[in-house]
């Protein structure tokens, strides 16, 4: 049978000091390797990033630069063409909104006088004046 021990003896051992210097290596190398796999993983970022910039490491960081800039000055143009549109837009709306109103006001002006031609109306008599009203009605004029 398998005796627990001689295993708990070096458990206990192993934390009790004696073995100090051993797991503060374990730990400097835990470090060194994420940092070295951390490293790696940028550097692996930097080289598509220039390849995707179609530029060697060498020149990579101004490729990158203007890459950077070019997208900062399109999204800040469309920013700007989106913001000019809308104030247009907003103009326009403004405008039709008043032709709106100002027709709303010369259309019931025009029914109240249709309604003024037709109380003067005598035997079913049309006259001038009351075709005019309806040409107005009817935004004839």
């Amino acid at each position: 049978m398998l005796s627990l021990a001689p295993l708990l003896a070096r458990l206990t051992g192993f934390a009790s000091g004696k073995n100090d210097r051993w797991i503060i290596l374990a730990l400097l190398a835990l470090v060194a390797a994420g940092l070295w796999t951390w490293g790696n993983h940028q550097h692996k970022k930097f080289v598509t990033a220039c390849q995707m910039a179609g530029s060697d490491t060498s020149n990579c960081l101004n490729a990158i630069r203007d890459l950077h800039n070019f997208k900062t000055d399109s999204a800040t143009a469309t920013a700007q063409a989106l913001a000019d549109n809308a104030q247009k837009q907003s103009q326009l709306s403004d405008a039709d909104m008043k032709a709106a109103q100002v027709s709303a006001l010369r259309q019931k002006a025009a029914i109240k006088e249709l309604e003024k031609q037709n109380a003067a109306l005598k035997n079913d008599q049309i006259s001038a004046d009351w075709i005019g009203a309806i040409n107005n009605v009817i935004e004839l004029h």
